[in-house]
């Protein structure tokens, strides 16, 4: 049993202040994990007082990893999973015993202790409580060959700050520094600055996020950096910027001369960004399609942009481009719409179609691109497009005509190949996906470079999203109304949606041709819903169409009634448009459809949307009999089975029983879940009360939050 608060012990014996203390418990709220890792983080203790306060604390011997060389022989007795999942390592083990000395970071947590002991076979398992930041530490290098945070001791070394700040001595002299350039890395920055302190300050941070820093402080050594190594990016402060642009004219010969960003102080460039750059592009790109869809909206067909937009991303990532080319990208095909005349058919029955004007009027196009003026050159690519293409107005050049496509106007100029001339191919079938796979492989070195088709290829073939006019989806509700407006985001996402107002309208539809997918706007009863349901799967017998519920409702017993109809999934308001379409289209590339058997499938959404709480009361109440499954995002996966509306039966990974379930509630709304009828039921393994389980749950996390 544990004896007193971490905190409190660490404030008995000294160690800690209040202060200190404090900040250690706002970090921890924003970024979890145990207290003692938050003081590490700041060295507001060292590794020896923390274990030593953690052994007063749980009972137990304690002992300090940091410096300690452990047989790889002995790590391995217990499998990577288990010990990153509960946060232990063996550290020592002794032969003539039969003994396994386990560091753990939490040494009453019974279903680590009692995984731990299943993982290691018949020996007998000694627990010694560790610091939990460098037990994970260890577990990283040990099992995966790097670690996971830096050595604290690395993150800044204070007696060092000021070294040669004064006079900037021995770069002055064009001694060669002690810090040699990094390898061969995508990951490679380099910072030229006449700081010296920040040589010692800025490494270690770069390295806690993935990237390798150089600093190099005198012209000699920048130009050596630069000659020495690949480096994605350049970082100049200010006080630097007219010798860096002297050294950047004397290598313009480099063949691909990396980005350079000047900033006056590190202090200043934080407090100058108060958003980041990831909401403010999100922000442009809005507005961006927001024109784009003004500029389409009198042609027959919109392009849908928001499938481009992540068709490039991907094409873009597997690619090896700069973020910020790739969002450069993703603007420049917002600012591309179709020419009036459709693509003309190929007189090759093996070839794609023909389009004598593929990117329609692309000197409007690159006006705007000048207007927006965004960092990395649009305009100029979208004068590539119309060098390639011949002219704004032209087709496509000859063959023998054309300039060799760049790797970033082929991604551009093949992905909207795909949406404006694919699209309307009749040959190998509407929405074949070997069929548009040929198709742009027909175009590697016209359109773009081999590399390119072929990524788009991958691309394509792991997507969620449809081929081209393969899936229809019925959206059933007021023009206005929340699933009307969802529609919008599945035809910017290349959906064919079909808009009924009411259900009768609906089913006339559905008679005509079988959609992929229904969604339905039920905000009052559920007769008329589960009437129309019947009829997709008794009357026209279709069993495999999609049936989503959305709603603005967000009481328990009112989605939970919905297992009842025959839904196969519940969209609840207000949601994401994107995260919403994300949903739709996994749940039909994975064919998760509803059977269409009487008494329905069930249904399933995340606990964001209805809290494992309040689904066990509701169920309780309920007094049904069904199966939830659970998903975490760590990959664990939960069972739990109620009979007459009391929990029965619970697994969540190896753990099972009622610990089975307050492991559940604590992932609280981290998870997923999808509840079916049950019929058959294991043998029980709980035999306590939903209530007491529920009330024992929320004990024990509210003890994790504030880590007594």
């Amino acid at each position: 049993m544990k004896r007193g608060r971490l905190d409190q012990i660490l404030l008995r014996v000294g160690t800690g202040s209040e202060e200190q203390i404090q900040k250690a418990l706002l970090r921890q709220k924003s970024r979890g994990g145990k207290l003692g890792t938050h003081l590490l983080f700041y060295r507001y203790v060292s590794e020896e007082q923390l274990v030593n306060a953690l052994a007063e604390q749980f009972q137990v011997g304690g002992v300090r990893l940091g410096d300690l060389e452990i047989p790889d022989d002995v790590v391995r007795r217990i499998p990577a999973s288990v010990a990153e999942e509960h946060g232990a390592l063996p550290f020592r083990f002794d032969r003539e015993n039969g003994e396994l000395h386990v560091a753990i970071a939490d040494p009453e947590n019974p279903n680590a202790l009692g995984a731990i002991r299943g993982a290691s076979g018949n020996l007998r398992v000694v627990f010694h409580v560790g610091a939990e930041s460098v037990i994970r530490d260890k577990i990283a290098f040990h099992h995966h060959g790097r670690r996971q945070e830096p050595s604290l001791r690395r993150i800044i070394d204070l007696p060092d700050l000021f070294e040669e700040e004064k006079g900037h001595s021995s770069d002055a002299a064009g001694e060669p520094s002690r810090q040699e350039p990094v390898a061969q890395s995508q990951e490679n920055v380099l910072l030229y600055t006449r700081q010296v302190f920040l040589r010692n300050v800025l490494p270690s941070i770069f390295e806690r996020e993935g990237l390798q820093l150089s600093v190099a402080t005198s012209p000699h050594q920048a130009a050596e950096f630069l000659k020495a190594a690949h480096y994605k990016r350049v970082l100049v402060s200010e006080d630097a910027r007219e010798e860096f642009e002297r050294i950047a004219s004397e290598n313009e010969s480099q063949p691909s001369f990396p980005e350079v960003t000047f900033f006056r102080a590190v202090g200043d460039s934080l407090l100058e960004n108060p958003v980041s750059y990831g909401r403010m592009f999100d922000s442009l790109l809005g507005a961006v399609r927001f024109i784009a869809d003004q500029r389409a909206s009198a042609l027959p067909y919109s392009p849908p942009y928001a499938l481009i937009s992540q068709e490039i991303l991907g094409i873009g990532r597997e690619v090896g481009l700069d973020r910020i080319v790739i969002d450069g990208l993703r603007i420049a095909a917002h600012l591309l719409v179709p020419p009036d005349e459709p693509p003309a058919a190929s007189p090759d029955p093996g070839r794609p179609p023909r389009s004598e004007n593929m990117f329609g009027r692309l000197d409007v196009s690159i006006h705007i691109a000048k207007q927006i003026d965004y960092p990395w050159d649009i305009a100029s690519c979208l004068n590539d497009l119309m060098k390639f293409s011949g002219s704004g107005r032209s087709g496509l050049q000859p063959v023998e005509n054309r300039i060799r496509p760049s790797v970033e106007t082929g991604v551009l100029s093949l992905v909207w190949y795909r949406h404006h001339v694919l699209r309307s191919a009749q040959t190998g079938g509407r929405g074949d996906l070997e069929f548009q796979k040929s198709g742009l492989r027909y175009q590697a070195g016209r359109l773009a470079p081999s590399s390119v088709v072929e990524a788009y290829v991958r691309v394509l073939e792991s997507s969620d999203f449809p081929v081209i006019g393969s899936k229809d989806i019925v959206i059933v509700g007021e023009a206005r109304s929340p699933a009307s407006r969802i529609g919008s985001e599945l035809k910017a996402h290349g959906f064919l949606v079909v808009e009924a107002d009411t259900l009768q309208e609906a089913r006339k539809v559905c008679a005509r041709r079988k959609p992929a997918a229904i969604l339905i706007h039920v905000d009052e009863s559920l007769s008329a819903a589960d009437q129309f349901c019947r009829h997709i799967r008794e009357d026209l017998a279709d069993p495999t169409t999609a049936l989503f519920a959305v709603t603005q409702r967000s009481e328990p017993s009112f989605l939970l009634n919905l297992m009842d109809t025959w839904f196969s999934d519940v969209l609840p308001l207000p949601m994401n448009g994107r995260v919403a379409v994300a949903r739709i289209a996994k749940a039909l590339s994975a064919g998760e459809k509803a059977a269409g058997v009487a008494g329905g499938q069930g249904f399933g959404a995340t606990f964001k949307d209805l809290s494992f709480m309040d689904l066990v009361q509701t169920l309780g109440s309920g007094l049904k009999d069904v199966r939830m499954r659970v998903d975490h995002s760590s990959g664990v996966q939960a069972e739990i089975f109620f009979r007459r509306g009391r929990i029965v039966y619970a697994e969540c990974g190896r753990v099972k029983g009622v610990d089975a379930v307050y492991h559940v509630i604590r992932w609280q709304d981290d998870g997923s879940f999808r509840i079916e009828p049950a019929n058959a039921f294991p043998a029980d393994n709980v035999a306590v009360s939903n209530d007491y389980m529920l009330l024992e749950g929320a004990r024990l996390l509210d003890e994790s939050r504030t880590g007594t």
